[in-house]
């Protein structure tokens, strides 16, 4: 009896790739004629219960104002449309979890992940080892905020759908 398995046969996926299935990227934009406080929100609204697992964000602005960026268990302001929203990363799939919301308020509130000074006008946040930044429970929302006012805010977000 050998002490080594060898295999029988080659391993099959069930799709050309697990990863393509559960990727998606956010984006959005919240864009005024005057100056103001402004907010963008990734909105978990998984049905099955099902976490956001974000590796990217990225955020800017027209001017020098800064940025908040964190968790909160809400949203407010209109869902984005195209060609803003979710998407995934590959285009012949349906849309995933995941919905883009803006508004125009002083934001107030939430579990901060990062924060930076007034001279930054553009934000970017991933972990060089492909490790998740954070995770997005089902109904909650990842949110951008400006923290002085401004014009224009975006944000984009690469994120991943995990099975339960």
């Amino acid at each position: 009896m050998s002490l080594f398995r060898s295999p029988k046969g080659v391993y099959t996926r069930g799709t050309n790739d697990w990863f393509q299935s559960s990727a998606a990227t956010a984006c959005g934009i919240v864009q005024t004629g005057t100056n103001g406080f402004k907010v963008l929100y990734l909105y978990n609204n998984d049905q099955r219960g099902r976490l956001l697992s974000v590796y990217s964000i990225t955020a800017s602005l027209d001017e020098d104002q800064g940025f908040a960026v964190g968790l909160i268990n809400s949203f407010t302001g209109t869902q984005e449309t195209a060609p803003f929203g979710c998407f995934p990363i590959n285009p012949l799939l349906p849309a995933p979890s995941g919905q883009v919301f803006g508004d125009t308020i002083n934001f107030s509130g939430g579990q901060l992940i990062a924060i930076t000074s007034s001279a930054f006008n553009d934000f970017s946040l991933s972990n060089q080892n492909n490790a998740p930044l954070v995770l997005i429970p089902p109904g909650w929302s990842l949110f951008a905020a400006n923290l002085a006012p401004t014009l224009i805010l975006t944000l984009s977000v690469y994120y991943q759908v995990l099975d339960n």
